[in-house]
């Protein structure tokens, strides 16, 4: 559902790749189904599973690649 965060939904990856970000990642963190970034400049950016809507309290809309969470 896009953990991988390069902007597919059905890629299957057996080895890392690199995720475009607007500035330097300054802090990581994923888990079975999603991840999230911290960047420099403190924006937090999201990609993966997000039917529990822990990106954001308003939808359930998956992200194939990172997402500025407000």
């Amino acid at each position: 559902v896009g953990q991988v965060g390069v902007g597919a939904i059905t890629t299957k990856e057996m080895s890392p790749r690199m995720v475009s970000f607007p500035s330097r990642v300054i802090d990581i963190s994923s888990g079975g189904s999603s991840a999230c970034a911290i960047s420099s400049d403190f924006s937090t950016y999201c990609w993966g599973y997000n039917d529990f809507n822990h990106f954001e309290s308003t939808n359930k809309i998956n992200y194939s690649s990172p997402t500025v969470i407000h």
